[in-house]
């Protein structure tokens, strides 16, 4: 009976599922939580160093978004609208536990322009490996930017940091990235193009 009861619940659209935790209903939100669990948890991932505060991110994320989903106005959001409670969560543990700290020197930043790089055959391990031995400035702003797609504003908004400060951190990651990635022989550069 209760497995039946899971799969009728498993079956309900994103807008149903949001309705039914609206109303508080325990068994949905528990299906909301797990449903997404592996997108959530690899997002968290990325902005948090210590793996042992995955799970209290994780938690804590959700925790905030039931007490807010009735907030939401388009159950079709749920996923970027959710992302960012995750984001601002993961940033906030960070800031509690002093691993957010910014070690370079905002007065000195001159933002440069990285060279670009192709990768014929690395794999998405390798760009991983290679994101997650950047500095935790440097692969925050860079997961914030180019894995899920926030402007500079935004950034610098959540980040309580110039957008100048912000894309110099993502120039900087990039070329540290690049770096990483030629240490490995895994890139080549790009020939420079003269006009």
């Amino acid at each position: 009976m209760l497995n039946r009861f899971r799969n009728d619940i498993s079956k309900l659209s994103i807008s149903e599922l949001i309705q039914k935790c609206i109303n508080n209903e325990e068994k949905a939100q528990f299906e909301l939580y797990n449903r997404y669990k592996a997108t959530f948890m690899q997002l968290t991932r990325r902005y948090v160093s210590a793996i042992d505060q995955v799970d209290d991110v994780y938690q804590e994320a959700f925790i905030k978004i039931f007490k807010s989903i009735h907030l939401l106005q388009n159950n079709d959001a749920f996923i970027p609208w959710a992302k960012k409670i995750f984001i601002r969560t993961a940033l906030n543990i960070q800031k509690s536990n002093k691993a957010y700290l910014y070690e370079e020197v905002i007065d000195q930043c001159i933002e440069e322009p990285a060279e670009d790089f192709y990768h014929p055959s690395i794999s998405m391990d390798e760009v991983a490996k290679a994101i997650s031995d950047l500095s935790y400035s440097q692969r925050t702003v860079f997961n914030m930017y180019v894995i899920d797609e926030m402007s500079h504003d935004e950034i610098s908004t959540l980040l309580e940091i110039s957008e100048s400060y912000s894309r110099v951190l993502l120039t900087r990651a990039r070329r540290q990235l690049r770096n990483n990635l030629l240490e490995c022989g895994e890139i080549v550069l790009k020939p420079t193009q003269t006009s």
